[in-house]
């Protein structure tokens, strides 16, 4: 091909598709024929889709809270993988008769995951539902195959299984935490229970110095401290009235050795007798027959009454004796106004050591009830830290308890199926044109490539072809001006040319 100086102009394009046409359309209707012949025998694919919705559950979430609450997308992955499993798809494929070439060449594993490939599955975000403004999630599921009723039923199939395993696969769920939170509600109750049996002991090991207790131990605190005023009063007067008999004891044993010194003071005083009844009749009403206070006494008593007289008075109430010269006394009246003063002396230390013991039991609950006041802040801090942990422990039970409710109405719920749901929104129709190949596509790809290889050869010869083409070109390789153009001679029938050459 001559290489000219000028530029090629739109006459040149269209004299070198005439010129060249038979170079062109040749290679592009043998191409562009071949092609589509060759479309027309490919393996044909027909494909069939079902469109599934999410249908909300039936209840409103106010009343029962679903125990699901996965996302869409990660539910349809979990259902997914499930569905798209090994075993499932075997037993459609052993279900449909699927495959039967390939599965006479490949192993199961391969057979699979051929089948898979021809599988799609397609989230769909705001379809429109069945109500007028109704916006639901959906996805598509699609299934090729060569034979279009095939496709149809496997995908109508693979619909029923998503449908399923979600119902299943909800089920489960709200299976599972009911019983989790049933496992936790036991471990949770065994715990409070623990807790109580521990605030019940503690209560009983401090009881008297519980939190609610300090005011009635005040209280008590304040009549013992009264009642120990008023026995130190009692022991007071009964020392005072010891000191007064061992006085008169010793003043009458003076007046046994001097009777004539004997003074009026005891001149008019009770007999022994009467003296040891009322002191006999005094310890009775604090001791038994067996004390030996009252036993001395008894026997006190005894030999006062084989003495039979009586004594002289030991004073008057102010206990100030009067000295004077009374007449001299016989022995016997000494002894036994001795013997009566003894007997009250005995029941005056009696009734000391009494007092003394009394004294003794009340500082030990005086110390009890100081101890249970001074102790009380201690163990009302353990009783809170105890109080607080039980409050805890039941507010968890509480919680859980309720959850333990709401799980197990929502597990009724997806028995029922009344949960979210998975619905066939347009069910797989029985394809009728192919999926693969497409036609439309692949008969203009023929045409594209036939298009292309025929201006392809016929570049291909325009370029290895030398000659001038009209006296432009003539004018543009030499550079100067053509006078005269020949025209084309055209030979009679049965002449032979002449050989041209190029200039």
């Amino acid at each position: 091909m001559l290489k000219l100086s000028r530029k090629p102009q739109l006459e040149d394009y269209i004299a070198f598709l005439w010129r060249r046409k038979w170079w062109i359309l040749l290679p592009f209707i043998a191409i562009t024929g071949l092609g589509l012949v060759g479309v027309h025998h490919l393996p044909k694919l027909y494909r069939s889709t079902t469109l599934i919705m999410l249908v909300p559950q039936r209840v409103p979430p106010e009343y029962i809270r679903p125990t699901v609450t996965t996302t869409v997308e990660e539910r349809l992955q979990s259902i997914a993988t499930q569905v798209l499993s090994r075993t499932n798809l075997e037993l459609i494929i052993e279900e449909f008769k699927l495959y039967p070439e390939l599965r006479n060449t490949k192993s199961k594993e391969e057979v699979v995951e051929f089948m898979r490939s021809n599988i799609e599955i397609e989230l769909k975000r705001g379809q429109k539902g069945k109500s007028r403004g109704e916006t639901v999630d959906a996805f598509e599921l699609s299934f090729s195959h060569s034979d279009p009723r095939t496709a149809m039923l496997v995908t109508n199939r693979l619909a029923s299984f998503f449908i399923e395993q979600n119902l299943k696969l909800r089920e489960q769920q709200a299976e599972s935490t009911a019983a989790f939170l049933a496992d936790q509600l036991k471990k949770v109750e065994a715990e409070l229970a623990a807790r109580e049996k521990e605030i019940a002991e503690f209560k009983v090991k401090h009881m008297g110095v519980l939190p609610e207790q300090p005011p009635a131990n005040l209280g008590m605190l304040q009549q013992l401290q009264i009642q120990y005023q008023r026995l130190n009063d009692s022991i007071r007067s009964a020392e005072d009235r010891k000191a007064l008999y061992m006085t008169q004891l010793m003043e009458l044993k003076k007046a046994m050795e001097a009777p004539s010194e004997v003074v009026e003071y005891y001149a008019e005083a009770p007999s022994a007798v009467e003296q040891l009844e009322a002191a006999l009749t005094q310890l009775r009403g604090k001791y038994t027959e067996r004390h030996p206070d009252i036993v001395a006494l008894k026997k006190r008593l005894e030999e006062a009454k084989a003495g039979g007289s009586s004594l002289p008075q030991t004073g008057d109430k102010k206990g100030a004796p009067r000295r004077s010269s009374p007449p001299r006394q016989p022995s016997g009246q000494l002894q036994n106004a001795i013997l009566n003063v003894q007997a009250q002396l005995a029941a005056t230390e009696s009734e000391i050591r009494q007092l003394r013991m009394e004294e003794v039991k009340l500082k030990a609950r005086i110390r009890e009830y100081e101890e249970r006041i001074e102790t009380a802040p201690k163990v009302e801090q353990m009783m809170t830290d105890l109080t607080r942990g039980y409050e805890n422990t039941k507010k968890v039970y509480e919680s859980l308890l309720a959850k333990k409710l709401e799980a197990e109405q929502a597990r009724a719920m997806e028995q029922r199926q009344q949960g979210e749901q998975f619905r066939v929104l347009d069910p797989a129709q029985l394809p009728t044109k192919p999926w693969k190949p497409d036609m439309r596509k692949m008969t203009i790809l023929c045409i594209a490539m036939g298009l292309a290889a025929g201006l392809g050869l016929g570049l291909l010869v325009e370029y290895r072809d030398s000659s001038f083409k009209d006296p432009d070109d003539l004018e543009a390789f030499t550079g100067l001006k053509v006078i005269a153009v020949l025209p084309r001679i055209e030979m009679e029938k049965g002449q032979r040319s002449p050989e041209r050459k190029a200039v």
